[in-house]
């Protein structure tokens, strides 16, 4: 999930009771200096399972009349409330959902995309995996997502 572009976001004010921002107490993003992907992925899958509960009142809407209806929801509304920004170069901050959605203006990167969306996966019981990939050539990784198995 990247965006080469500021893109207009959609309010959101309907969801915000499910993120109570006045909660966050010294929640700062997990911040992992000069952390690498394979550092990162292991990490953001701790970081989902212990805030979990950050989306459990939230994932229930999220569910479609199938899979990838209710992965596509999921997707959709990350993508349509929360900025891309990525992290400075060097620094890896990993944001609980709760934290992203107070940041969602500023921009989070794709690793706190990804956690947002584990959250609800794992709150709706829906099996799924972080992956990692690189561009255009380049030798070290740049980017993590979400893998929902479809059973093919």
């Amino acid at each position: 999930m990247q965006a080469a572009f500021q893109r207009k976001l959609q309010s959101g004010s309907q969801y915000d009771r499910f993120f109570p921002v006045a909660d966050l107490k010294r929640t700062d993003p997990v911040v992992m200096p000069d952390g690498d992907t394979f550092d990162t992925i292991e990490l953001m899958a701790k970081v989902a399972r212990q805030y979990q509960a950050d989306t459990s009142g939230i994932a229930p809407l999220m569910r479609g009349n199938s899979l990838k209806k209710t992965c596509n929801n999921i997707w959709d509304f990350w993508y349509n409330h929360c900025q891309y920004t990525p992290d400075k170069s060097g620094v890896e901050q990993l944001r609980r959902p709760l934290r992203a959605w107070a940041d969602r203006v500023a921009g989070i990167d794709c690793d706190c995309y990804a956690i947002g969306v584990s959250t609800m996966l794992l709150n709706l019981g829906i099996p799924h995996k972080l992956r990692k990939t690189k561009y255009n050539g380049k030798a070290e990784y740049q980017h993590i997502y979400v893998v929902v198995p479809n059973g093919s």
